[in-house]
C-alpha cells in the first residue's frame, strides 16, 4: 500500500543517514538515533516507551559486539568516554 512504501522510504534515507553518521558520531550514538526513528517509523507512539527501548537495545548491541566480539567499531564522540 501507500503508507508502506512512504515507510520504505524513511527507512531507507534513515539507513543512508546511518551510513553517513556512524563514523562521525560513533556506533553508540548513531545505533539510538536509528533505533528511536525507525521505532517511530514503525508504529510507536509513546516516546517514553520508544526510548527506553532504543536505549537498552543500544546497550545490548554495545556489549555483544564492541565488549563481547570485540568488532571495532567507530565510538566518534563518545571515544573519550567509551574508548
Amino acid at each position: 500500500t501507500e503508507g508502506n512504501f512512504g515507510k520504505t522510504i524513511q527507512l531507507m534515507a534513515l539507513m543512508i543517514g546511518y551510513i553517513l553518521a556512524l563514523t562521525p558520531l560513533g556506533f553508540p550514538v548513531t545505533i539510538l538515533i536509528f533505533l528511536l526513528i525507525s521505532t517511530r517509523i514503525f508504529g510507536s507512539r509513546h516516546w517514553g516507551f520508544t526510548l527506553v527501548t532504543a536505549t537498552i537495545m543500544t546497550a545490548m548491541s554495545y556489549v555483544s559486539f564492541v565488549i563481547w566480539l570485540k568488532v571495532p567499531l567507530p565510538l566518534g564522540i563518545l571515544e573519550e568516554v567509551l574508548g
